[in-house]
This record gives structure tokens, C-alpha cells and sequence, in this order.
């Protein structure tokens, strides 16, 4: 396997592994969100918010083109037509400290971009029918506006 030349090698005694990469609440919600749904799409966690945006200075009123290390909790992926189905913010403590900037918004970026965005509110158990009907009515949302889409 290759490896990143802008790694600083010499340094390499430093890193650790993180032992976990979600949260308890995180590792919880995505245990019901697999449940909900199933092999129909696929569930990326942690995604940053550069990786999955382009900003076209023409289609946003945002000030920085660089979300710096501002991720999306979770994307649920149409693998198969390849898109973004939505976004999902797990509302969590962890976000109570880094709502700080509001023309940032994750709600302002998702709008622009034409993703749905699902915030939910963190809790021991979720609603696996309900969290299913909510993530496949986009899907179906986003495949019947598909068929009506002008091809360039």
C-alpha cells in the first residue's frame, strides 16, 4: 500500500490509533440506522463536509470555500445511482459546543447543496420503522426528481 508523502514519518512514535471512531451515542444510533436501512443504501460516518460539497462560488453566499474539519455524522449513499440520499446530525452533546458559526450552518450547506438533512436527537432507542420511512422517503424523493431532471 502507498502511504501519504505529506505524513511526517519521523514523527511516526507519536501516533496512536483511536480506539473508537463514533461515540457511545454514535455507535448506538448506527446500530438502529443499519437496522433501518438494511443493504438498500450505504451508511458513511464521519464524512467531512469538503469530501462530500463542492462550493461553487456562484451557487453559495458562504465566505470560506474550506469547512475545515467540520464532518456530517452520517450519509446514507444510493450506491447504485450514485448520490447522496441525505445527511444525518446526530444531535448530540458533542454538538452543543461547536454550533458556533451560523452562516455555516450544517442546515444552511445541505440547503444549497440540495441534500436533505435529518437531525435527530440522541436517545438509547430509535423508532426503526419510523427512522426507515424517513431515510426511504428521500430516496424516493430524490429518484422521482431524477426522472424528471433535464440531461445537459
Amino acid at each position: 500500500m502507498g502511504h501519504n508523502s505529506d505524513l511526517d514519518i519521523n514523527n511516526s512514535a507519536n501516533v496512536k490509533k483511536i480506539l473508537g471512531l463514533l461515540s457511545r451515542a454514535e455507535k448506538n444510533f448506527l446500530h438502529f440506522l443499519k437496522k433501518a436501512v438494511g443493504k438498500e443504501t450505504v451508511i458513511f460516518s464521519k464524512v467531512a463536509i469538503n469530501d462530500a460539497l463542492l462550493n461553487q462560488e456562484v451557487a453559495t453566499d458562504f465566505k470560506a470555500c474550506n469547512y475545515g474539519d467540520k464532518v456530517f455524522d452520517f450519509l446514507i449513499y444510493d450506491e447504485t445511482q450514485s448520490f447522496i440520499v441525505c445527511a444525518i446530525e446526530l444531535d448530540d452533546r458533542s454538538h452543543s459546543e461547536q454550533k458556533s458559526h451560523p452562516e455555516q450552518s450544517y442546515q444552511a450547506l445541505c440547503d444549497d447543496a440540495a441534500i436533505p438533512l435529518m437531525e435527530i436527537p440522541a436517545r438509547c432507542g430509535y423508532d426503526i420503522a419510523a427512522l426507515r420511512s424517513e431515510v426511504f422517503n428521500y430516496l424516493q424523493l430524490k429518484h422521482q426528481n431524477q426522472l424528471f431532471e433535464v440531461k445537459a
